[in-house]
């Protein structure tokens, strides 16, 4: 089934895990099988804005040796949408895993135009998030040339995925999404002309802290441009 063809992101993900890797694609992971889902937190609540948050990769190890993918939880586990839907994001370390969910909220809070500092972790079940390698992390973001080769073999996929989705608001969560990204996300956007779309670049949430990262966001997001970077610059002299 090619990528067209496919209606819902089930049908869409059977498709993308049976496709051949790239070539000198290397999955950090025993389970050759491994495969990330990803899209709606929780689809029937996906509305309002209609945000859509696009990450590199999950950051993944796995430790477990070859098992079939239904046995291996590390290798199903819909990390970011089962933290939310489960409540546990008040839980985690501030070290493992807590400021990404910290972050994306401020964005979406900005967005929704909401400044009342209640972590309403519950109010991203209102969007989407995805993943451009669904392989997981363990190196792989670092080696551009690598993910630019993957992001090529892939991208009927990674279009589909997009389409499927049907977002209002594009938050590209790593500047260097711009450049292996910015063609798909441009041809999304001019097939989409009767709606008004927006799509940001802003930093890799591991990047800097909460507070700064959330004033980089909310001057991006009144502006006119669509790169943080030139507020990073400006921000460079506050904590």
């Amino acid at each position: 089934m090619t990528p067209n063809e496919c209606n819902n992101l089930d049908k869409l993900f059977e498709a993308w895990r049976d496709h051949d890797l790239p070539k000198g694609w290397v999955i950090p992971c025993e389970n050759k099988e491994r495969f990330y889902p990803d899209g709606f937190v929780k689809q029937n609540e996906f509305g309002g804005k209609k945000i859509l948050f696009i990450l590199i990769e999950p950051h993944v190890e796995c430790k477990k040796k070859m098992k079939p993918p239904q046995t291996c939880e590390e290798c199903q586990h819909d990390w970011f949408a089962n933290c939310i839907l489960g409540g546990k994001i008040e839980e985690m370390s501030f070290k493992l895993g807590r400021p990404y969910f910290d972050k994306t909220l401020k964005m979406k809070q900005t967005i929704d135009g909401i400044d009342n500092g209640e972590n309403d972790f519950a109010s991203l079940r209102e969007v989407a998030f995805m993943n451009v390698n669904k392989t997981g992390g363990g190196g792989n973001s670092s080696k551009r040339r690598i993910l630019e080769d993957y992001v090529n073999h892939y991208r009927p996929f990674i279009q589909r995925e997009i389409e499927l989705i049907n977002p209002e608001i594009i938050v590209c969560c790593g500047l260097v999404l711009k450049g292996l990204l910015k063609n798909i996300l441009d041809s999304y956007v001019e097939n989409n002309d009767d709606r008004k779309i927006r799509v940001v670049y802003m930093l890799h949430p591991a990047r800097i802290g909460v507070d700064k990262y959330k004033r980089i966001f909310q001057k991006l997001w009144e502006s006119d441009c669509d790169t943080a970077g030139y507020f990073l610059l400006k921000t460079a002299d506050k904590t």
